[in-house]
């Protein structure tokens, strides 16, 4: 096909930050996370720093409909533009973070290493920025400095 690739994309838009980046899913490889996410956009709330994976950004989905997706294209090891789809029932059923049941979607900025309080953790990865690493590394640094912003996912 000349090098031209045909992947669905996504843009993630954070307006306090004037960031906006672009992403390409990975519909090969996690056909069923990339389907969900699709249908669900736009997909708005909260990004915020991790607690323990280092070098990430997650922004918790609030549609039950993102919730349960089958693990696909499993990773340990994530790399600056990876985003990730993460279910806390995948590991521990029950009471996580004062929630019984979440999903969260992951957006890796520099050196991450996913993991839960008590452990590495495996993850979906689905998409992959294609902006360059530098911007998602001064928008992380800015949210770990300032707090979790407002983010919407869209189509493109």
């Amino acid at each position: 096909m000349n090098g031209v690739c045909l992947a669905r994309r996504i843009e993630i838009d954070i307006s306090e930050l004037n960031f906006s980046a672009r992403a390409f899913l990975l519909e090969d490889e996690a056909p069923k996370t990339c389907e969900a996410v699709w249908r669900a956009l736009p997909i708005e709330g909260k990004v915020i720093h991790t607690d323990f994976s280092g070098m990430m950004l997650n922004l918790a989905l609030k549609d039950e409909a993102l919730f349960n997706l089958p693990r696909e294209n499993e990773v340990k090891a994530v790399r600056p533009r990876d985003i990730t789809y993460w279910y806390s029932y995948w590991v521990k059923p029950g009471l996580i973070r004062g929630m019984d049941e979440f999903a969260e979607i992951g957006f890796v900025y520099g050196e991450a290493h996913p993991r839960n309080f008590w452990d590495e953790e495996i993850v979906s990865l689905f998409a992959v920025v294609e902006e360059s690493s530098e911007s998602l590394m001064k928008l992380g640094k800015t949210v770990r400095r300032t707090g979790g912003k407002e983010m919407i996912m869209r189509k493109v």
